[in-house]
């Protein structure tokens, strides 16, 4: 009786293993990624859905005098109506939950495909939900952020175009980075790159597409093709001392020693994780 209860334990146990690894991670990304309102860049897409709303309320501001960042966008046209229906708080908070559910499903099903097993998967998730978010200088911006941004789903999308890829699903991994695109060029930009970089781990013919979007870039803004124009674009000297003090976190030259250090640690952790999801 007791040989014969010793594979259903086992079972049991197996069966329990991603209940309690999910909800431990889910745990610990609520700790270290708590909501924090409509506060930081939130205010500033905030202000664009209201904007879509009611053109005539911020039409003057020089936020949009010389165009926007939802120009590139569908976040606006997602957080505009549901701003109408239920109000900036709850809207905020309700789509920025999705993002979050978005970003760690796609962070345990990626982990689960690299290791193999929860067990080994388990680690890696641990810190990947506990290690410092925040990244670059003046702690201004982070990942898995506590606040609603498109960024939060174009981060999300990318992990599951990597997770879809890792399972030799090509089409869906590309329709996944197109979706985060959609929401955040920039980081549907850098998503395509770590995107490239894997298929070219099995296949080293991908990456000519680097040079040929390269190319691409260059010709749409020789040719004037936003926003692939701005690329030729420079600041007086004035104006890029302005930047430079209003936006001090865009030139690692400026950056802290205290940065950089926080750099390191994020690093570090990234490496580790890969080390002890092998090794555990």
């Amino acid at each position: 009786m007791g040989a014969a209860s010793r594979p259903e334990a086992q079972e049991g146990d197996g069966r329990r293993t991603p209940l309690v690894v999910v909800a431990t991670v889910a745990a610990l990304w609520a700790l270290a990624h708590p909501y924090l309102g409509v506060v930081h860049d939130a205010r500033l897409y905030a202000v664009q859905a209201l904007r879509a709303l009611d053109p005539g309320l911020y039409g003057a501001d020089l936020l949009f005098r010389f165009g926007a960042q939802d120009d590139y966008s569908i976040f606006t046209h997602i957080l505009a109506p549901l701003i109408e229906r239920l109000g900036l708080p709850t809207a905020a908070v309700l789509l920025a939950a999705i993002a979050h559910a978005l970003w760690l499903a796609a962070a345990v099903a990626l982990a689960r495909s690299l290791f193999g097993d929860w067990r080994r998967a388990a680690l890696p998730l641990v810190f990947a939900a506990a290690m410092p978010a925040f990244y670059g200088g003046f702690g201004t911006f982070s990942f898995g952020e506590g606040f609603l941004t498109p960024r939060l789903f174009a981060e999300a999308a990318t992990l599951w175009s990597l997770f879809f890829v890792s399972t030799g699903r090509r089409a869906l991994a590309f329709l996944a980075l197109i979706v985060g695109t959609a929401f955040h060029p920039l980081y549907g930009l850098i998503g395509g790159g770590l995107l490239l970089i894997r298929l070219a781990y099995d296949d080293r013919r991908w990456l000519i597409l680097f040079p040929i979007g390269v190319a691409v870039a260059l010709a749409a803004a020789a040719a004037g093709v936003a926003p692939f124009a701005d690329l030729f674009r420079t600041f007086d000297k004035d104006w890029l001392g302005i930047v430079e003090r209003r936006s001090s976190m865009l030139f690692p030259s400026m950056w802290s020693a205290d940065d950089w250090a926080r750099f390191a640690i994020s690093i570090a952790f990234v490496a580790a994780s890969a080390v002890v999801g092998r090794c555990w």
